[in-house]
């Protein structure tokens, strides 16, 4: 490759790489441990007047036209017309009783006084930016100056890409910038667009999701994985947007919180190491396939823990079935009446409540011995907490509580039974004896077990089932885990 050379003998490239290589093991060491571990690159550098000008791919290059001057006509392009990623309407978003009247109160105050337009996306504050691509990264220092976002996240699923890039552009200057423009800079590299999306997943997680309307998506160059990724992030995104509590729902669970921790002894679950379990858990929910799973929990009961799940323990308690572990996440009162009439029937004798913090506090009274763990992201799960971790994972159902509470007390080997993540397109929403076909549980009508099943889905041995919002949800965090 032609370059330049300096006074000592190096290129300007390879001073450039130094320099670069240098700022990566500073601020991304992570990253560039995996770079290192890069021996012989399949693609080359194609050289320029002025750096590096395109990477060969053998057959084919990246860039159509020279990457420097391809970048800036493709990045003004983009900046004239954004691909952004928007909410019109926060009605998906379960907001609260108490929100839907102040958002109504909020559009009749905008509508009688306000006659401009307001812009469809927000223009100050915007939280991410998901540059999918990085190529040479001719493009990243100008979202930089541009302060387009708080989080700059760097997908390339070609890792030497990223490495072709430290002879191209001043990386040491781009972190410089940004930490001067307090832009936060994210790197996911060398991974599938399904795993990319679970490291955007856990960045908005961990970084929050208040500035999430209006972030930019830009697509630097044309790649299947690239695209992918892109149409993984609409159909999710709005996963964040769901409320993680209502206002008024967060202060009854301060106050369950403060009961429970009162009145009740109790073992607290943090997130300390744990002793490996050898014996199985079997980790039961209420799902429809639940019916046909009965006689084979049944068999091999003596030889592994039964952990029930919310509903379930009516529905092992009716065939016979007395589960060790039970668990809870909710606080609601027909939670409290189905328990004290299962209690009044079949007795709880041997069984541990395994509960939130927030549960109900009669709810833990029905138990002789009672385990609590504070739950991510719960007002209750920081005021009231000494010190301790919540445990993650163990939401949004009762199922994904019992299968992090396993992992995290030392179960090793977990089966789980009745988890359906969603339901035969013709099939029931619940296994057969659940409390929900019982004529005596009162359901509202707007909150029925069978409302949400609208996304059509791929079956884990073929076919396909539908599954909801909450479903899908409960699915990916079972996997994370």
């Amino acid at each position: 490759m032609a370059a330049l050379r300096r006074g000592g003998g190096l290129t300007r490239e390879t001073e450039l790489y130094e320099r670069n290589s240098a700022a990566f093991r500073e601020h991304q060491p992570g990253v560039w441990a995996m770079l290192e571990r890069i021996a012989a690159p399949v693609s080359s550098l194609v050289p320029g007047e002025d750096g590096p000008d395109n990477i060969d791919l053998g057959d084919v290059r990246l860039y159509p036209e020279p990457a420097r001057a391809w970048t800036e006509t493709q990045v003004g392009a983009y900046f004239e017309n954004p691909d952004r990623i928007g909410f019109d309407d926060p009605s998906h978003c379960n907001i609260s009783p108490v929100s839907k009247l102040v958002l109504a109160d909020i559009r009749r105050f905008f509508r009688d006084r306000v006659t401009a337009d307001f812009d469809s996306y927000p223009v100050i504050d915007i939280g991410y930016a998901f540059v999918f691509g990085v190529g040479l990264g001719y493009h990243v220092p100008t979202m930089i100056e541009r302060r387009s976002c708080r989080y700059l996240i760097l997908i390339e699923p070609v890792a030497e890409f990223l490495l072709h890039s430290m002879r191209a552009i001043d990386w040491a200057q781009v972190f410089s910038d940004g930490e001067a423009a307090d832009i936060r800079i994210l790197f996911i590299v060398g991974e599938t667009p399904e795993d990319a999306q679970k490291g955007i997943e856990n960045i908005i997680i961990q970084s929050g999701d208040t500035f999430l309307d209006g972030s930019f998506a830009y697509v630097h160059y044309y790649s299947w994985a690239l695209q992918q990724g892109r149409a993984l992030l609409n159909e999710r995104i709005k996963n964040f947007y769901v409320s993680a509590g209502f206002f008024e729902d967060e202060i009854l669970m301060m106050k369950n919180s403060y009961g429970n921790f009162r009145r009740w002894p109790f073992h607290l679950v943090d997130r300390r190491p744990f002793v490996e379990q050898s014996m199985p858990m079997f980790v039961v929910g209420s799902g429809p396939s639940l019916d046909a799973d009965l006689p084979y929990i049944r068999q091999w009961r003596d030889r592994a823990m039964v952990f029930s799940c919310g509903t379930s323990l009516g529905i092992l308690l009716k065939n016979g079935i007395r589960p060790d572990l039970h668990v809870e996440n909710e606080n609601t009162q027909p939670l409290v009446e189905n328990l004290r009439r299962w209690k009044a029937e079949y007795g709880f004798e041997g069984i541990t409540l395994v509960a939130s913090s927030t549960v109900v506090p009669e709810v833990s009274g029905l138990f002789d011995k009672r385990w609590f763990f504070f739950r991510w992201a719960l007002s209750s799960s920081t005021v009231l907490n000494p010190n301790t971790e919540p445990v993650l994972y163990a939401d949004p159902l009762v199922a994904n509580a019992a299968a992090a509470i396993s992992a995290q007390v030392g179960f090793q080997t977990v089966y789980l039974f009745g988890v359906d993540c969603g339901r035969q397109v013709d099939g029931e929403h619940h296994a057969s004896d659940a409390v929900y076909y019982d004529d005596a549980f009162e359901i509202d009508p707007n909150d029925r077990p069978d409302v949400g099943f609208e996304r059509l889905v791929p079956e884990n041995f073929g076919g396909t089932v539908l599954t909801s919002r909450t479903l899908d949800l409960s699915r990916r965090t079972l996997a994370t885990l």
